[in-house]
């Protein structure tokens, strides 16, 4: 008899613990929303008619986590998309890639027309994806993605830019910004932030959730400005 209460017991003690796991696993897979469909929402969709759709083609890439409008990096009238996988591999494990697809009288194109990584293993470059508005006012929006895993020591971050041109987005970024705080995940959410001065130039904003000062994982955003240059390289 004993051994039997034991054994439901223990039963429902690795239920609760089964469920625990799950929560927390769920929780950390959704930190920094990123503007993005929630997860519930991802799990929970219905099979409804849709105009366009891709993939990545690579198991377990999430392509998708996140996603938002890119604006129109080439200038021709139509806006283009982004998307995330924050964890695809291409060289380096979990390294991350961001796809951009150009809008036209016809829709989004069914290839990705530009596409970058951040080259280093476990970055999640991707993890954060958006436009950035136009941050150096030549006409043509530019994006911005985060790598909130990024560097040398542990998970300080990194944030690019890359700007629009009539050919498209450059292959490059023209701006980068590091976190400067061990497991400050600097870089956890990113978005444009308008013209916060009134100069004209898209300005971006950059959170990093666990940023510590004075208090443990209190969190800190900065706000960089742009100018006919680009964007500043201090908040």
């Amino acid at each position: 008899m004993r051994f039997g209460k034991r054994l439901l017991f223990g039963l429902f003690l690795a239920a609760v613990l089964l469920s625990i796991m799950a929560a927390v696993s769920v929780a950390w897979a959704d930190r920094g929303t990123c503007n993005n469909p929630s997860l519930v929402s991802s799990l929970t969709a219905q099979a409804e008619p849709y105009n366009w759709t891709a993939e990545s083609d690579q198991a377990s890439a999430y392509f998708g986590r996140s996603v938002a409008s890119a604006g129109d990096v080439n200038g021709d009238g139509y806006d283009d998309v982004i998307v995330g996988a924050y964890l695809f591999d291409n060289g380096q494990t979990d390294e991350g890639r961001a796809f951009v697809y150009h809008g036209s009288a016809s829709g989004l194109s069914t290839s990705p027309d530009w596409t970058a990584e951040s080259d280093m293993a476990r970055s999640y470059f991707g993890y954060c994806v958006g436009t950035a508005g136009d941050v150096n006012g030549d006409g043509y929006d530019d994006v911005i993605i985060s790598a909130p895993r990024y560097g040398a020591s542990f998970y300080e971050g990194r944030v690019y830019v890359y700007l629009g041109s009539a050919a498209g987005l450059g292959s490059s970024p023209s701006w980068t910004v590091d976190g400067t705080e061990t497991l400050g995940e600097f870089g956890s959410s990113v978005g444009s932030a308008g013209d916060v001065n009134g100069d004209g130039y898209a300005d971006v904003i950059v959170g990093a959730y666990l940023y510590d000062n004075g208090e443990s994982n209190e969190g800190r955003a900065f706000v960089y400005c742009g100018s006919a240059s680009g964007l500043s390289t201090t908040p």
